[in-house]
Protein backbone atom coordinates (compact mmCIF):
# COMPACT_ATOMS: atom_id res chain seq x y z
CA UNK A 1 0.00 0.00 0.00
CA UNK A 2 2.73 2.48 1.02
CA UNK A 3 5.45 0.89 -0.59
CA UNK A 4 7.31 3.72 -3.02
CA UNK A 5 4.43 6.37 -2.58
CA UNK A 6 6.03 9.95 -1.91
CA UNK A 7 4.95 11.60 1.46
CA UNK A 8 5.68 15.46 1.85
CA UNK A 9 6.12 16.75 5.59
CA UNK A 10 6.71 19.66 7.77
CA UNK A 11 7.91 19.80 10.60
CA UNK A 12 9.42 16.34 11.07
CA UNK A 13 12.52 16.32 12.98
CA UNK A 14 11.90 16.37 15.98
CA UNK A 15 8.97 15.09 18.71
CA UNK A 16 5.91 13.71 16.57
CA UNK A 17 7.02 14.94 13.78
CA UNK A 18 10.04 12.65 13.71
CA UNK A 19 7.84 9.73 14.65
CA UNK A 20 5.24 10.08 11.96
CA UNK A 21 8.33 10.42 9.33
CA UNK A 22 9.88 7.07 10.95
CA UNK A 23 6.60 5.28 10.84
CA UNK A 24 6.07 6.18 6.69
CA UNK A 25 9.67 5.10 5.81
CA UNK A 26 8.98 2.44 7.26
CA UNK A 27 6.31 1.33 5.53
CA UNK A 28 8.44 2.18 2.36
CA UNK A 29 7.82 5.86 1.96
CA UNK A 30 9.79 8.02 -0.33
CA UNK A 31 10.00 11.21 2.77
CA UNK A 32 10.15 14.63 1.28
CA UNK A 33 10.29 16.78 4.28
CA UNK A 34 10.98 20.47 5.20
CA UNK A 35 12.20 22.00 8.79
CA UNK A 36 14.09 25.30 9.98
CA UNK A 37 16.96 22.74 11.95
CA UNK A 38 19.67 22.14 9.39
CA UNK A 39 21.50 19.99 12.03
CA UNK A 40 18.18 17.66 13.14
CA UNK A 41 17.28 17.68 9.58
CA UNK A 42 20.24 15.75 8.17
CA UNK A 43 20.70 13.91 11.33
CA UNK A 44 17.42 12.50 10.23
CA UNK A 45 17.19 12.08 6.86
CA UNK A 46 20.52 10.18 7.34
CA UNK A 47 18.70 8.06 9.77
CA UNK A 48 15.65 7.43 7.79
CA UNK A 49 18.00 6.01 5.06
CA UNK A 50 20.33 4.03 6.98
CA UNK A 51 17.44 2.41 9.06
CA UNK A 52 14.84 2.17 6.37
CA UNK A 53 17.00 2.24 3.00
CA UNK A 54 14.24 5.05 1.40
CA UNK A 55 15.33 7.73 -0.61
CA UNK A 56 14.71 11.20 1.31
CA UNK A 57 14.89 14.73 0.59
CA UNK A 58 15.03 17.06 3.50
CA UNK A 59 14.76 20.97 2.47
CA UNK A 60 16.42 23.78 5.26
CA UNK A 61 13.53 26.40 5.79
CA UNK A 62 10.88 28.28 7.42
CA UNK A 63 7.36 27.34 7.33
CA UNK A 64 7.04 31.08 8.37
CA UNK A 65 8.18 32.66 5.39
CA UNK A 66 6.47 31.71 1.50
CA UNK A 67 9.63 31.62 -0.28
CA UNK A 68 11.03 29.00 1.49
CA UNK A 69 7.72 26.87 0.97
CA UNK A 70 7.46 28.12 -2.45
CA UNK A 71 11.16 26.83 -3.45
CA UNK A 72 10.61 23.47 -1.42
CA UNK A 73 7.55 22.70 -3.27
CA UNK A 74 8.71 23.24 -6.48
CA UNK A 75 11.79 21.19 -5.80
CA UNK A 76 9.77 17.88 -4.37
CA UNK A 77 7.68 18.32 -7.58
CA UNK A 78 10.46 18.68 -9.97
CA UNK A 79 12.04 15.59 -8.41
CA UNK A 80 9.12 12.91 -7.70
CA UNK A 81 6.77 14.18 -9.84
CA UNK A 82 3.50 13.37 -8.16
CA UNK A 83 2.54 13.11 -4.45
CA UNK A 84 0.46 10.64 -2.55
CA UNK A 85 1.03 11.91 1.04
CA UNK A 86 1.07 15.74 2.61
CA UNK A 87 1.14 16.08 6.05
CA UNK A 88 1.65 19.32 7.48
CA UNK A 89 3.13 19.00 11.22
CA UNK A 90 4.73 22.53 11.47
CA UNK A 91 4.81 23.94 14.83
CA UNK A 92 6.45 26.58 16.26
CA UNK A 93 8.92 26.51 19.61
CA UNK A 94 7.51 29.09 21.78
CA UNK A 95 10.73 29.54 23.55
CA UNK A 96 12.07 31.12 20.71
CA UNK A 97 9.02 33.88 19.84
CA UNK A 98 10.02 37.43 20.73
CA UNK A 99 8.10 38.07 23.54
CA UNK A 100 6.91 36.78 26.71
CA UNK A 101 4.23 34.20 25.28
CA UNK A 102 2.29 37.16 23.91
CA UNK A 103 -1.23 35.39 23.05
CA UNK A 104 -1.20 37.16 19.88
CA UNK A 105 2.14 36.61 18.72
CA UNK A 106 1.67 32.94 18.93
CA UNK A 107 -2.05 32.95 17.33
CA UNK A 108 -0.14 34.56 14.21
CA UNK A 109 2.99 32.05 14.69
CA UNK A 110 0.55 29.35 14.57
CA UNK A 111 -2.02 30.48 11.88
CA UNK A 112 0.55 30.88 9.66
CA UNK A 113 2.70 27.09 10.56
CA UNK A 114 -0.67 25.31 10.48
CA UNK A 115 -3.20 27.34 8.09
CA UNK A 116 -1.01 30.00 5.62
CA UNK A 117 1.77 27.53 4.75
CA UNK A 118 -0.30 24.76 3.73
CA UNK A 119 -2.43 26.76 1.46
CA UNK A 120 1.08 28.18 0.00
CA UNK A 121 2.05 24.47 -0.89
CA UNK A 122 -1.20 23.77 -1.98
CA UNK A 123 -0.57 26.86 -5.20
CA UNK A 124 1.99 24.20 -6.34
CA UNK A 125 1.13 20.93 -4.89
CA UNK A 126 -2.50 21.11 -6.52
CA UNK A 127 -2.10 19.69 -10.10
CA UNK A 128 0.60 16.73 -8.94
CA UNK A 129 -1.48 14.94 -6.38
CA UNK A 130 -1.48 11.01 -7.69
CA UNK A 131 -5.20 9.78 -7.24
CA UNK A 132 -6.55 8.98 -4.14
CA UNK A 133 -3.88 10.55 -2.40
CA UNK A 134 -4.10 11.78 0.95
CA UNK A 135 -3.42 15.14 2.82
CA UNK A 136 -3.40 15.62 6.86
CA UNK A 137 -3.23 18.75 8.37
CA UNK A 138 -2.39 19.06 12.42
CA UNK A 139 -3.40 21.69 15.14
CA UNK A 140 -0.12 22.62 17.65
CA UNK A 141 -1.34 21.06 20.56
CA UNK A 142 -3.05 23.07 22.96
CA UNK A 143 -0.02 23.84 25.40
CA UNK A 144 2.05 25.75 23.54
CA UNK A 145 -1.12 28.30 24.05
CA UNK A 146 -0.97 31.01 26.52
CA UNK A 147 -3.86 29.25 29.41
CA UNK A 148 -5.17 31.93 30.08
CA UNK A 149 -6.32 32.84 26.94
CA UNK A 150 -8.46 29.89 25.13
CA UNK A 151 -9.37 32.41 22.22
CA UNK A 152 -5.81 31.72 20.42
CA UNK A 153 -6.17 27.96 20.55
CA UNK A 154 -9.63 27.76 19.43
CA UNK A 155 -8.78 30.72 16.59
CA UNK A 156 -6.50 28.50 15.41
CA UNK A 157 -8.13 25.13 15.39
CA UNK A 158 -11.26 26.12 13.89
CA UNK A 159 -9.12 27.68 11.06
CA UNK A 160 -7.40 24.13 10.43
CA UNK A 161 -10.84 22.62 10.36
CA UNK A 162 -12.42 25.03 8.11
CA UNK A 163 -9.27 24.73 5.63
CA UNK A 164 -10.21 21.04 6.50
CA UNK A 165 -13.69 21.10 5.01
CA UNK A 166 -12.95 23.51 2.42
CA UNK A 167 -9.99 21.60 0.37
CA UNK A 168 -11.68 18.06 1.23
CA UNK A 169 -14.74 19.42 -0.95
CA UNK A 170 -12.10 21.47 -3.18
CA UNK A 171 -10.62 17.69 -4.20
CA UNK A 172 -13.36 15.78 -3.49
CA UNK A 173 -12.85 12.47 -5.49
CA UNK A 174 -9.33 12.70 -6.07
CA UNK A 175 -7.61 13.49 -3.06
CA UNK A 176 -8.94 13.05 0.59
CA UNK A 177 -8.11 16.04 3.28
CA UNK A 178 -8.85 15.73 7.16
CA UNK A 179 -7.17 17.09 10.43
CA UNK A 180 -5.67 16.07 13.45
CA UNK A 181 -6.45 18.01 17.08
CA UNK A 182 -4.46 16.45 19.31
CA UNK A 183 -5.32 18.80 22.16
CA UNK A 184 -2.99 17.55 25.34
CA UNK A 185 -0.62 15.70 24.71
CA UNK A 186 0.38 13.11 26.83
CA UNK A 187 3.46 10.73 27.98
CA UNK A 188 3.25 7.78 25.18
CA UNK A 189 0.58 9.65 22.91
CA UNK A 190 3.14 10.19 19.83
CA UNK A 191 3.16 7.02 18.61
CA UNK A 192 -0.65 7.05 18.71
CA UNK A 193 -0.90 9.89 17.17
CA UNK A 194 1.54 8.79 14.30
CA UNK A 195 -0.37 5.54 14.01
CA UNK A 196 -3.69 7.21 13.24
CA UNK A 197 -2.33 9.81 10.71
CA UNK A 198 -0.60 6.52 9.04
CA UNK A 199 -4.17 4.98 8.85
CA UNK A 200 -6.19 8.13 7.87
CA UNK A 201 -3.66 7.47 4.83
CA UNK A 202 -4.33 3.97 4.02
CA UNK A 203 -7.33 2.78 1.80
CA UNK A 204 -9.26 1.26 4.09
CA UNK A 205 -9.88 5.04 6.03
CA UNK A 206 -11.14 5.32 2.36
CA UNK A 207 -14.55 7.09 3.73
CA UNK A 208 -13.46 9.11 6.34
CA UNK A 209 -12.90 12.45 4.27
CA UNK A 210 -13.48 16.47 5.81
CA UNK A 211 -13.32 15.20 9.15
CA UNK A 212 -11.34 16.46 12.31
CA UNK A 213 -9.69 13.82 14.79
CA UNK A 214 -9.69 14.28 18.20
CA UNK A 215 -11.63 17.58 18.21
CA UNK A 216 -14.68 18.09 20.08
CA UNK A 217 -16.51 18.46 16.81
CA UNK A 218 -16.45 16.10 14.12
CA UNK A 219 -15.22 11.89 14.76
CA UNK A 220 -14.98 10.45 18.31
CA UNK A 221 -11.36 10.76 19.46
CA UNK A 222 -9.88 7.68 18.07
CA UNK A 223 -6.57 5.70 17.50
CA UNK A 224 -5.58 3.30 15.01
CA UNK A 225 -3.04 0.31 16.08
CA UNK A 226 -1.49 -1.69 13.61
CA UNK A 227 -1.48 -5.13 13.93
CA UNK A 228 -0.92 -8.16 11.51
CA UNK A 229 -2.97 -8.00 8.12
CA UNK A 230 -4.57 -4.73 9.16
CA UNK A 231 -5.19 -1.91 11.89
CA UNK A 232 -7.44 -1.60 14.87
CA UNK A 233 -9.32 1.17 15.40
CA UNK A 234 -10.10 2.37 18.99
CA UNK A 235 -12.67 4.54 19.55
CA UNK A 236 -13.32 6.88 22.98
Amino acid sequence: MFQGKVCVMTGAVSGIGRLIAQQFAAHGCIIAFMDADRKSGVYLKNTLYRKFGTDVFFFQGNAGKEEDLEIFASVVVERYGGIDYFINYATFDKENLNSQYDSMEIMQTALQTSVAAPCILDKIFKNHFEEDSVVVYTVPERALFCQEDERAYRMVRESVEALTRICAESYKGHVRVNCICPDEIRSGDGINLADTICFLCDDKAGFINGKSMGAECGLMKMTAYPEKGGWKIVCE
